[in-house]
Parts: C-alpha cells; structure tokens; sequence
C-alpha cells in the first residue's frame, strides 16, 4: 500500500518507539517533524527508518503539520502523534478501509482513538477523530491548536471506520501532562485565538480544557459557561465532551448542587442520547437516595452506552460497572429477578466485580441449593483455576453461604492441595463449630498477630464458653479487647470510660455477633448496648445485614434512653423502622412511623419512595397520592413521583 505516515515531535523519547513500530508493517514512508527536541528523540525516529525533518515552532500546529504532509509520497497519509499507537488488531482493517474509501471517493476516514491510562492499564474513553486522509495538495490543517482538516474549494467526503480502526492515545496522563507543560503552551495560543474571535464555543471549549490540565478548575468551569452560551462550535463532540468535564469539575471542587442539577438538565435536552450524562444524573440521584429514579438512569446509562463511544465517553469501558449499580437498586426495590440479571450481566463482562458476586450468592443462597449455585457459577467462573476458586470461596463465606464455601474449600485442596487456615477457621464459625474456630483462630492470631483474628478468636471463644482461650487472649491482646472480655465475663460490672478506638473495636466485635444471629448471647445484650451507648450503631450494623427483626429490638429500646439526635437523624431512624417493619411484613404501621418521618424531615426522599411502594401493596391510592404529592414538593424532577401521580390520578 502507498501510504506515509506524518508525525510531528518535541522531545517523545519515551513514546516513538512504540508508534513507529506499530507504523512499520502496515506503511511506505514513515516522516518524522521534530520541532526542537533536545533528547533521543530524533536520534530513535532516525533509527526506526523514518525520514527527519526540521520546522522551527511558531505557535502554531497546522503549520508544522502541513509541513510534514508536504514531504509524504503517499497517495493516503496517516498522521498521528508519538503519543498514540495503531492497535494490533486494526492494522489490517487499515488497508480494507482505504480500498473502500478509495471507491466511494472519500477523503478523510473517520477513525476512534482511546485514551489509556499507563498507570493503571485502563482505558478512560474515546472518541472518533481523522487520523487518515487522502494525500492531495487541496486538504490541509486549519487552525493553530487543535487543528482540523479542510478541503480549499468544497466540504470534505467523509467515511466512517471508528469501529473498524482504533488508535491508542497514551500522552495524557497526569504526571505525562504535567512534565509537557501542554497546558501553558495551549492556553498561550488560544487566548490569542480568543482574542480574534471572541465568541467562539469551540476555542472556549479548549480553553477549558487547558484550563483543566492547569489544575484551574474555577477557570475550567467559567470557560465550560462560555461554551454553553455562544452555542456556536463547529468540532463534532464538543458539546457532549463540555458537559461531561462541567459535571465532573463541578463535583470535584463541591460546586453548588442547584448549578450542578441545572447543568444535567440542560445537557439532557441538548444531548438526550449520550450515556455518560445519565450516569451523572445517577451521581445527584445516588446523594438523595432516590432508588427508582436511580434505576432509570442507570437504564439510560446501558441504553445509549454503545452509541456514545464517538463522544470521549467512558461508561462503554465501565458498563459491568453500572450493571453492578444497577442491580443493587433492583434488589433494594425488590425486583429480585431482575438484580440477578444485572449482577450476572455483569460478571459475564468482569467476573471479580465483588459487589456483584457478592450480591448474586447472597440472593441465590435464600432460595437455591448450594448443589444448584455452584453449578450455575460454573458457568460464569473456571473451576480447574485457583484464583477463581478462592475467589468464590472467600465471596461464599462473607455472604454467609457455607454449604457453597464447602465446596470450594474442598476443590481447592483437592486440586491444589492449599492450606487455607483463615478460611477454615471462618468455616467452622459458620457451620456454629465455635469451640474449633476458636482454636483456628488463636493459632492465627499467634502466628500473624492481626486484631482480626483476635476478635473472631474472642467471638467464637465465648460462644462455645472457652474461658481459658478468652483469658489466654486477655493476657496477649491490646486494651480494648481485655475490656470487651472483662464486660462479658462481669456483666453486673462498673464500664470502664472507652476511648474512640475502645468504641471502635467494641463495634467491630459486636459486628460479628450479629452477622452469627449470635447478640442474644451477649449477658443482657440489649441493655448492655444501652450501657455502652451503642444502640445505634448496633442498629445500623443489623440494618446493613439485613436483620430486621433485631433492628427493630434495638430500637424498641429508644423510650428507655436518653439520646440528642437532630430532627433529620431522627427521621432517618424513624425511616428505618417503617422499613424494617415493611420488609417483616407489618406494612400498615410502617406507614405510621414514615407519617412521623416526614414531618421531621420532609426533604428526605426515601420517606415518599417507601410510603408510594407500600401503598401500592396495600391498594391505598389515597395515601400513595398524599405521599407522591408532597414528595413532588422538594423532588420535582422525580419521574417515579410523576408516574405515581399519573397512576393515581388514573385509577380513581
């Protein structure tokens, strides 16, 4: 194929070498611009067979650019920066595209690039850009910075590739930014470029940017303002691409939530197709609480994700992401089957996604066999791999699942014939065999000498009444576990004052008897919390597990305490007794604590949401329309409030 590629440099020793050789196979003629390096750069180019050229830098890209494009021999130019690379696998498309192009007489091929992050080896986003052109004296760059092509007399025949052809983009990284210096040399040329064109939304839009890489997010965001308000770019993408660093600026530095909403707001009407916007909205939706309205976004966020590639977008590269989030709000607002699907969704496209994991054995052990999920899960993970295997053991045994951690534990050792000591001794306590996880644990702690097992040792050691055990960790462990032991041992005893690391400690401890259904058998559990003052971080612990009954025993025991709450934390509370009450099945009296809640805190969302999902079960209209009325109130952009009201309105 004749085809030249174009590159311009200043100092990209770090960079060539892996764009030239991704080059090689694939052109004719390799050209090389440097506009005064001062390392290895020219030296590597020269080496790697590419022709060098020189240009005096005058501020000015397009100008060093055509330069370059002046010395190709090609009939197709590919021109590209150091800093990016042609992907392996879109070499070949390369060739196939330019033969299309060249019968539908196209000028310029349409191409994605993704920006990677070499610190990590992700990929952040991407977007479609024209890397790949035909060499003809009438296209050139236009513009000093950021410069486009142009045909002289006519508009340029384009043909998409961005699915077919992927360039990899390397150069922006922060501390890769940082030592170029790009911003101080951007901002230079373009406020010159302002000052010819004052209203101009796409050199404000790149403003913004330098802006950004300068670290001047205040600047960033005035000049996003800018871009918004002359509504005049030119550049494909510049509008979505505004909007998404506005947002995420905004959050950054803790922007006002009212100038927040109103950004998402316009760029829904301005871009009602663009994923990443909805998963910005989810952000302000996830604050409030607002679980419904947060399933419609993240419903929105999956819908347009693949067509939003071609704007910089980064939720393509993070889906299994918002499936995850997705499925949590499912299992949150009850649709359980859908939670499955989300969570296995995800974990088809990312298989470590925790959360998901996590949730999926946890949903599954209520109401299948442990025989069942593990086969299910073989077809999700690799059983003959040992990570995967551990991987599901430990996630089966934090979700409670011990018959399934059996058989992971078991494949394990007959596979790969591991110890796994911490493991086993987790094993144990579930299977409620106390006396050999105290053991376990002990020999644990003595080996590693890590609080973890201190406290798991303590645990099981009181519950199967190993007194010689807790005495034996009493005499080796730091103070606030020899107070926790004391406690139980002397419950009729004087509470020693505890300090916030005592508290924290005690709370980590209490933790576990309430993951075993085991708080009962702490010596007059109930009052002894109150002692310790810590009824309500109890509560919120079996709250989180999801033991609503031992939620609402805690805080049954409010009317005998005396407490300071605010009017908010106390709605909050009130909230979760509605809510515990609900899910235990007393739906009627959930509603007389949520009538509580709202006149304490009438701005807390959850308190509508919950009040509409148990009236709608109950069939009471009346009330689900109380609720959404004044819910709509505070809430106005809330379509599951909208939806409500209509369905009301409907049915009477």
């Amino acid at each position: 194929m004749n085809l030249s590629a174009c590159i311009i440099v200043k100092n990209e020793q770090e960079n060539i070498i892996t764009c030239l050789e991704s080059l090689k196979p694939i052109v004719s003629q390799i050209v090389v611009v440097d506009t005064g390096s001062d390392d290895d750069t020219v030296k590597i180019a020269k080496s790697c067979g590419a022709e060098v050229y020189y240009f005096k830098w005058v501020d000015d890209f397009s100008k060093a650019r055509n330069y370059a494009i002046s010395k190709a021999k090609g009939k197709w130019i590919i021109s590209i920066d150091a800093d990016e690379y042609i992907e392996d696998e879109c070499k070949n498309n390369i060739l196939t595209v330019i033969d299309i192009a060249e019968k539908d007489k196209s000028d310029v091929i349409i191409t994605s690039v993704v920006n990677y992050e070499k610190n990590d080896s992700s990929i952040t986003n991407s977007s479609i850009v024209t890397r790949i052109f035909r060499n003809d004296p009438d296209i050139l760059f236009e513009g000093p910075i950021h410069e486009n092509l142009v045909h002289k007399s006519r508009k340029i025949r384009y043909l998409d590739a961005s699915k077919e052809i992927r360039f990899i983009h390397t150069g922006y990284t922060a501390d890769i930014v940082k030592s170029k210096k790009k911003s101080e040399r951007n901002l230079n040329i373009l406020l010159k470029q302002l000052d010819k064109n004052p209203e101009n939304s796409d050199l404000c839009f790149y403003i913004s940017e330098a802006y950004i890489m300068a670290g001047d997010y205040e600047n960033a965001i005035n000049y996003g303002y800018k871009v918004i308000e002359y509504n005049n770019g030119k550049i494909f993408g510049i509008k979505q691409k505004n909007y998404l660093n506005m947002l995420e600026l905004m959050l950054r530095i803790k922007y006002p939530t009212d100038k927040y909403k109103e950004i998402v707001k316009k760029a829904l009407i301005e871009c009602p197709e663009f994923a990443d916007i909805y998963a910005y909205q989810a952000k302000l939706f996830d604050d409030e609480k607002r679980s419904y309205d947060l399933i419609e976004s993240y419903e929105k966020v999956i819908q347009y994700s693949e067509s939003s590639v071609k704007y910089q977008s980064s939720i393509v590269y993070n889906i299994e992401n918002i499936y995850t989030l997705l499925g949590i709000q499912y299992y949150r607002t009850g649709q359980v089957n859908k939670c499955v699907s989300s969570f296995t969704k995800a974990l088809k496209l990312n298989k470590f996604i925790y959360p998901s994991s996590l949730g999926l054995i946890s949903i599954a052990a209520k109401t299948e066999q442990p025989d069942v999920i593990y086969d299910f899960l073989q077809k999700l993970y690799d059983y003959t791999d040992k990570d995967d295997l551990k991987y599901l053991l430990n996630v089966s045994l934090n979700t409670g699942c011990h018959e399934l951690a059996e058989k992971y534990l078991k494949r394990l050792k007959t596979l790969f014939y591991m110890h796994l000591d911490s493991e086993e001794a987790q094993l144990f306590l579930l299977n409620g065999n106390y006396y050999e996880a105290a053991k376990k644990y002990r020999a644990l702690y003595q080996k590693e000498n890590k609080d973890i097992y201190a406290v798991m040792c303590i645990v099981a050691a009181h519950l199967s009444n190993q007194q010689n055990l807790l005495s034996e960790i009493s005499a080796k462990s730091k103070a606030s576990f020899v107070k926790f032991i004391n406690l139980i041992n002397d419950e009729n005893g004087n509470i020693e004052p505890l300090s916030d690391e005592d508290r924290k400690d005690f709370m980590e401890i209490i933790d576990k008897y309430i993951m075993l259904s085991r708080l009962d058998k702490l010596p007059d559990y109930l009052n002894l919390l109150i002692r310790l003052n810590m009824i309500f971080e109890a509560a919120d612990i079996a709250y989180n597990r999801e033991k609503y009954d031992l939620v609402l025993d805690l805080y049954g025991k409010l009317n005998e305490m005396e407490y300071d709450k605010t009017d908010e934390e106390m709605a909050a509370i009130l909230f979760k007794i509605a809510d515990c009450l609900y899910k235990t099945g007393d739906e009627a009296f959930a509603l007389d604590f949520l009538d509580d809640a709202q006149k304490l805190n009438p701005r807390d969302y959850r308190i509508y949401e919950l009040g509409i999902t148990i009236c709608r079960k109950l069939s009471n209209r009346e009330k689900e329309l109380q609720f959404a009325n004044a819910g709509i109130k505070y809430f106005d952009d809330s379509n599951f409030f909208k939806s409500s009201l209509t369905n009301a309105f409907s049915n009477n």
